[in-house]
């Protein structure tokens, strides 16, 4: 949000477009009013993709959105807390890739953010600091804010229902 797509990817040194889609970062959703915010906010997700799809068409460079995440339900950082609005974040959005990506659009994969795995917080929304398990999200914002945990079962088949569908895109 904010950059110039088609001046930064321009460059014959560069050989992929990437976005990012935040949509609670951006403002357009709110974590503590899900239901009133969240198709409003999974739209201005879509006009913006669409808007920068067709931004970069004269550059014949396959595109990435590269992050894209929403925190737990209620923004509760404990890795406990439910991903209700997560997965259903995580479900459009893929699906919205699979469809771009299938139709041949530039669109060409997207990566969620961020992997935790085994990693925890030592208590939810700690900053980070030495000693901590690194679980994905950066060190200056609160721990465990996107993380996506090894333990986190319905994300997860998410993303490996949509690995699986991008797969078979790619042997087409």
């Amino acid at each position: 949000n904010g950059n110039r797509i088609r001046k930064d990817h321009q460059s014959t040194y560069i050989d992929y477009v990437t976005i990012h889609i935040w949509i609670q970062n951006w403002g357009w959703y709110d974590p503590l009013k899900p239901e009133a915010t969240y198709p409003k906010a999974f739209q201005a997700a879509k006009d913006y993709l669409e808007s920068e799809l067709s931004k970069i068409s004269r550059l014949n460079k396959p595109m990435v959105i590269e992050e894209f995440g929403i925190a737990r339900d209620g923004n509760d950082h404990d890795p406990n807390a439910t991903t209700v609005w997560r997965d259903k974040y995580f479900e459009d959005l893929f699906a919205l890739i699979h469809e771009k990506a299938s139709i041949k659009t530039a669109v060409a994969g997207g990566n969620f953010w961020a992997w935790g795995g085994i990693g925890r917080p030592r208590k939810p929304k700690a900053i980070w600091q030495k000693g901590d398990d690194f679980i994905g999200d950066p060190p200056h914002e609160h721990q465990g804010w996107y993380s996506v945990y090894n333990k986190d079962e319905s994300t997860l088949k998410i993303i490996q229902t949509y690995t699986k569908k991008m797969r078979a895109l790619s042997m087409e």
